[in-house]
């Protein structure tokens, strides 16, 4: 079935979805990124990693030169909205604004969207389950 969501996405965009893994807030239990991108990769994604603890101009940049559909930041707490808000902030004055941001953590079990934010949980690595209702965001854009 995963498979087939990815096929159409392909057929309907021209391309595989491409991602860009941030990670700004390492605990000794964060997912690593290895992990992240290879859930992604053996699903079907392009995946791109930014390098640890990068500064927002370099993702920012990164994202626009990669041509990414979304960017997932792995953050200890969904209330650190600063670092999403600037990234939106500088992407819409780039005129960027159809990236989808895919925010998870580790400690919280509940995955809703508010506008072009999806926040996730990959909490025992369940990234798999997710990656249809990612698919579907990204269809809304």
């Amino acid at each position: 079935m995963l498979k087939k969501i990815i096929d159409n996405f392909i057929k309907s965009r021209g391309r595989r979805p491409r991602v860009l893994i941030c990670n700004f807030e390492p605990t000794e239990k964060s997912v690593e990124y290895s992990d992240l991108a290879i859930q992604y990769a053996n699903n079907g994604f392009d995946v791109d990693l930014a390098p640890f603890n990068s500064e927002l101009n370099h993702i920012l940049k990164q994202s626009i030169e990669n041509d990414v559909h979304f960017i997932h930041l792995h953050l200890n707490s969904y209330e650190n909205k600063n670092i999403i808000s600037e990234l939106k902030k500088k992407l819409n004055q780039r005129k960027k604004i159809d990236i989808l941001f895919i925010v998870s953590t580790e400690n919280e079990t509940h995955e809703i969207i508010k506008g072009n934010i999806l926040y996730l949980s990959i909490k025992n690595k369940r990234l798999k389950q997710s990656i249809p209702k990612i698919l579907d965001a990204l269809q809304l854009k």
